[in-house]
């Protein structure tokens, strides 16, 4: 069986300068010139001729219809325009709504004590601005005076306690009863 190296020529620039130019192989099909030449490995054929022209002119078809495409989707999906976006304005009248149902005055939750019983009543209200508005975490932390992943984490403590606390459940269902009512 025999084996055969592949062969390298070193491309001349049109200086005639031999230490600039890249290596070519005869076996990769292809010359510094014109097109695909013949190889002289039977295992490997050719290349085959590209039509540059039309190539480009498929991919100008190509960009066409892709360009076509987006502006069909984007009309298609619209995001529905809001009119009664009940964000950060209403959160802000949940918050001391929710400080007065624990003993607090509103200031009282955007403040920065760590006590349990302030903390609880602050997780609180930012369970109910996330579920009875439309504002983000990062609103509601803004009014709360707190980082949206300390609300992010308050919106877990309250549900992982309503779903182990049976009294906890019944306390804060009672607590949507009283702002539901208070509410626009």
């Amino acid at each position: 069986m025999k084996t055969s190296q592949p062969r390298h020529n070193r491309a001349v620039n049109s200086a005639g300068d031999r230490g600039v130019a890249r290596e070519i192989s005869p076996a990769a099909g292809f010359t510094i010139g014109s097109g695909p030449t013949q190889c002289s490995s039977p295992e490997i054929s050719p290349r085959p001729t590209i039509d540059w022209e039309e190539a480009k002119r498929l991919a100008a078809q190509s960009e066409a219809m892709c360009k076509l495409i987006l502006a069909a989707v984007n009309n298609a999906i619209t995001p529905p325009v809001q009119t009664n976006r009940r964000g950060k304005q209403v959160a802000a009248q949940v918050i001391p709504l929710v400080a007065v149902w624990f003993g607090y005055e509103g200031k009282d939750l955007s403040s920065k004590p760590r006590n349990a019983a302030l903390v609880w009543a602050r997780q609180v209200a930012a369970y109910f601005c996330n579920e009875l508005t439309e504002a983000t975490t990062v609103e509601i932390g803004d009014l709360l005076r707190r980082h949206h992943g300390c609300v992010g984490h308050s919106l877990e403590v309250v549900r992982n306690r309503m779903e182990t606390e049976p009294r906890t459940k019944s306390d804060i269902e009672a607590l949507r009863k009283h702002l539901e009512a208070k509410l626009p």
